[in-house]
């Protein structure tokens, strides 16, 4: 049975960013038992088909497993391989996605999955996966380089790829695979010395390699020698006959010497194997050809042809004049489609016709075809010079687009044409606005004294710019002033419901929107403003539903697209966001914001290539914006590269260079990098602009420690604290450097002493529950713990540090108290963690009591791979090893690496009388080492065993 200990880095997270650790309860769609006995039946059943070599008698077995139960693990497992053999990669990569979902293990899919993502040049979804890249095992990491690098030669970035294989080779510098794919890679960039320095290598640890021999023969093509070719394909053919790489290359090179009746051969196999098989077709078709067969070529050969459907063009041709007048007559009649079709081809014959051209821009305009109308706009320079009308329309459709560098732009040429309009001042505030500088554009509208005769526009700008600043006094008397001089206006009740909003008033602010809604049900401010008092009201559903109705009128309205954005996020809906977000990019890709918000979303889901990809789009957009420059080296750092996070962390170094505080922020980010120069030298800055900073100087003493200099950091530590005194931070320093000198007592002290000044010190409460996990020290860490606990003010994880503690040393009762207590929390009710710990606990005296809590946890979530193991054991010591199965391959789904796991498989196969499966099993377990309780007893049931005729 598996026992759940406090992860350590979740442990270290908590402490040091002072957050709550959730609960690991997961909502799940349906409350399904494992597998009923029919999908039981049907899956061992697969399993025994397929390890026999009958695919098509597992096919049918998995599918009425997944017929009666579709979210059975191991089916959808077994059944990706079945399709993977088959050749239908789609299928492959469409049944893990799936089983992912579920909670299948990625360490288990990902060899699979990214295999036939590769194939199929999927490179995009095989990048995805990295954001699992926390959760591979070492040999799924070694996999994942290998992928990294056939994905890098896809996009012809032979320079990445060259070093993902490199890493590989590093990892496990004995294994054929990483030598073959980095010799390919060097056969392919012409360095045929060290590819075949590197097949050496390979046929040296494994002389029967199919896949060595191949690239042998490539090899000896490479070089133009056929014979010496031929007889390395032949040995790679004599060890894998039916690998069709090989036997193309068979029939490739005998043809190139002439050899027709061997290449016949070869090809006749191919053919048998894969009779659609492309190459072989056309090699057929040629040798046929060859023979005069031409009729017989030309049959072959249709196979592979496709046909084209031609698709006729008609064009409208009417006068001139005749098109005006119908597009008017349709406009005019509110038939806007009709009228935009004749007008665009008005207007493609008669360009410049001003008349034409603001009937289609108001079409384009109520049937929410912005980026049409920008584009019309942008077509007809010369008008926009002579109309200052249009020309400011097209600067405010700019605006509302996010494209202020163009709005400036075209602000510039208007202040050239139109140089006394008394409008521009207005619109240069719009645009200082856009650049949220409400201050600004305030204090410009401030400067042009129009009195109360200005227009109406000038005061609605004006209470815009007053309820961004926050003035909502202000904002209500320009709102009084507007309604005094018009109180029917749409826009100035849009403005006053805006008003009511900023002031809380939320029923006022519902009775003026619907005051306007009333005669105009298609106004765009105040249905938005509808949907935003809606939420605020906690009418969420109904305010999504406003929002999307806007969008069926004017698909690109960009507030709408990004408040369903925010709303999905707040409902952690994470991929939803996303979707709301990339529509918004459809129609407006510069928009910064967007790209923000979906950047902050990929990160909370952990999606760090995806992440990368947003933040260096923004980094493009201002490439000296710190918050920017931080993230991407925040999550280069989470994607281990380190090398090309320090380029962003240089950068910042230069932008902060007088800022101490900041230099401080910057050094730490640079530890998190392994860029210790760069922390050494940002730090010194630091302190020689803030010398009286403890602080500083103590985290100057631990990059001393992460170096290596610990007399160094020792010195600077004792320094510290002569100067300043001591400090919580002080002492866990002191803590570690005594833990790393192997004085385990004097760290246990210093960490108690840190948690004496500060209670809340929680990275030395976490340190000392690892320092005491060996068992010395661990009853004064539970004395300690347990009084932090009681009195008050602590997380609830510091409990379950508590109970972990107990657990640890063996004393049950009391881990099983505190277990008992945890429930009861907020944080931890619904923890499956602390139903399998308790199961396992009870399971010690009482299996019916074990089983009876496993079940409770399995009522919350039925995807905790240690809570199926439990469960599944407990059953075994019942004597019911076949009820267990189901549950014990449903944890392997899930968690392949538990080497107790896959002893309760072995363990449970034995007892149903399946001797050679157990032995497989219980050697997996073994070779894992004594890692689990009960590898002892997993090594003398695999003697025996083997010891057995």
């Amino acid at each position: 049975m598996v026992m759940i200990k406090s992860s350590a880095v979740a442990l270290l997270l908590a402490a040091t960013l002072g957050v709550s650790l959730p609960g690991h309860a997961q909502s799940q769609t349906a409350a399904q038992d494992v597998a009923s006995q029919d999908v039981t039946s049907h899956y061992e059943a697969a399993l025994k088909a397929f390890n026999t070599g009958q695919p098509n008698d597992a096919f049918v077995h998995l599918k009425n497993a997944l017929q009666e139960n579709p979210r059975h693990l191991p089916s959808k497992l077994l059944l990706a391989s079945v399709y993977f053999d088959a050749g239908n990669l789609a299928a492959v990569t469409d049944t893990l996605n799936e089983a992912l979902t579920l909670g299948a293990d990625i360490n288990l899919v990902l060899p699979l999955l990214g295999n036939a993502l590769i194939m199929q040049k999927k490179v995009d979804e095989l990048i995805a996966l990295e954001k699992r890249y926390s959760e591979f095992t070492a040999q799924s990491r070694f996999d994942w380089a290998l992928l990294k690098g056939q994905a890098f030669i896809i996009e012809r970035n032979t320079s990445r790829a060259q070093a993902e294989f490199e890493k590989a080779r590093a990892m496990f510098p004995e294994d054929v695979r990483a030598l073959n794919t980095l010799a390919t890679l060097y056969l392919n960039l012409g360095n045929l010395d060290k590819a075949a320095e590197l097949t050496e290598a390979s046929l040296l640890i494994e002389p029967e390699n199919e896949k060595t021999w191949t690239l042998k023969g490539e090899l000896a093509l490479a070089k133009g020698d056929l014979s010496l070719a031929r007889e390395h394909f032949e040995r790679a053919f004599a060890i894998d006959g039916k690998d069709p790489k090989v036997l193309r290359q068979l029939v490739l090179v005998n043809l190139q010497q002439q050899r027709i009746d061997d290449a016949r051969r070869y090809l006749a196999l191919i053919q048998q194997h894969e009779s659609d098989d492309p190459t072989a077709i056309l090699i057929s078709a040629w040798l046929l050809s060859t023979e005069n067969q031409l009729d017989l070529a030309k049959d072959s050969l249709a196979d592979l042809s496709s046909k084209l459907s031609v698709i006729d063009s008609r064009t409208l041709e009417n006068a001139h004049y005749l098109l005006f007048v119908q597009g008017a007559s349709d406009y005019l009649q509110g038939h806007l489609e009709k009228a935009r079709t004749r007008l665009v081809a008005y207007l493609a014959k008669q360009p410049g016709d001003v008349g034409a051209m603001r009937m289609l821009l108001d079409i384009y305009l109520r049937t929410g075809q912005a980026l049409a109308a920008v584009e019309l706009l942008e077509r007809n320079e010369e008008a926009l010079t002579r109309d200052f009308g249009l020309s400011a329309q097209l600067l405010h459709l700019y605006l509302d687009r996010g494209k202020l560098f163009n709005a400036e732009q075209r602000l510039r040429q208007m202040k050239a044409g139109f140089a006394d309009h008394p409008y521009l001042v207005l619109l240069e505030a719009q645009i200082l606005k856009a650049r949220q500088r409400p201050e600004d554009a305030l204090d410009l509208l401030n400067h042009l004294q129009l009195g109360s005769e200005a227009p109406y526009r000038y005061f609605l700008l004006r209470g815009e710019l007053e309820l961004l600043l926050k003035q909502p006094e202000a904002a209500q008397k320009t709102a009084e002033a507007l309604l005094a001089r018009e109180s029917r206006h749409p826009d100035i009740l849009n403005f006053v419901a805006a008003v009511h909003i900023l002031h809380h008033r939320l029923p006022e602010a519902l009775a003026v929107l619907e005051q306007v809604l009333e005669s105009q049900p298609k106004n765009l401010p105040a249905r938005f403003n509808l949907a935003i008092v809606l939420k605020a009201l906690g009418k969420a559903d109904a305010s999504v539903v406003k929002l999307k109705a806007i969008l069926a009128d004017q698909p690109e309205h960009t507030p709408s697209l990004l408040l369903l954005a925010r709303q999905a996020r707040e409902r952690e809906a994470y991929e939803e966001a996303i979707d709301w977000l990339n529509k918004v990019l459809v129609y407006d890709l510069q928009n910064r914001e967007v790209r923000e918000l979906k950047a902050a979303i990929l990160q909370q889901q952990e999606n760090w290539p995806q992440a990368l990809g947003v933040i260096k789009e923004l980094l493009v957009l201002d490439r000296v914006n710190p918050q920017y420059l931080m993230q991407h080296a925040s999550v280069l750092i989470r994607m281990e590269q380190y090398q090309e996070a320090q380029q962003p962390l240089n950068v910042l170094f230069g932008l902060w260079y007088d800022d101490a505080a900041q230099l401080q922020q910057l050094a730490r980010l640079q530890v998190a990098a392994r860029d210790l120069a760069g922390a050494e030298k940002s730090l010194n800055k630091a302190i020689e602009m803030a010398a009286k900073n403890a602080s500083m100087r103590l985290d100057l003493a631990r990059l001393n420690f992460i170096n290596g200099n610990k007399d160094v950091a020792a010195q600077q530590l004792a320094l510290v604290e002569s100067r300043f005194g001591h400090s919580a931070d002080g002492h866990v320093l002191a803590g570690d450097l005594a833990s790393a000198s192997g004085d385990a007592a004097q760290a246990r002290r210093r960490y108690a002493q840190a948690l004496a000044l500060d209670p809340g010190a929680h990275l030395a409460l976490v340190n000392l529950y690892q320092a005491t996990q060996g068992g010395e020290g661990a009853e004064d860490f539970t004395r300690l713990a347990e009084k932090l606990v009681k009195g008050g003010g602590q997380p609830d994880w510091v409990m379950r540090l508590l109970a972990d503690s107990y657990l640890n040393q063996g004393q049950w009762d009391r881990a099983r108290q505190w277990y008992e207590q945890l429930l009861k929390t907020e944080a931890f009710g619904r923890d499956v963690e602390i139903y399998n710990n308790l199961a396992n606990i009870y399971a010690r005296t009482d299996l019916s009591k074990g089983l009876e809590t496993a079940q409770a946890g399995m009522a919350i979530n039925r995807r905790s791979p240690a809570l199926l193991d439990t469960l599944g054991w407990i059953l075994v010591q019942q004597g019911k090893p076949a009820d267990a199965l189901p549950y014990l391959r449903d944890a392997f789904a899930m968690n392949s690496a538990s080497a107790e796991t896959r002893y309760h498989l072995g363990y449970s196969l034995w007892k149903l009388g399946r001797k050679e499966e157990a032995v497989t099993e219980l050697t997996a377990a073994v070779a894992k080492g004594k890692v689990f309780a009960q590898y002892q007893e997993a090594k003398a049931l695999l003697e025996s065993l083997k010891a057995q005729p």
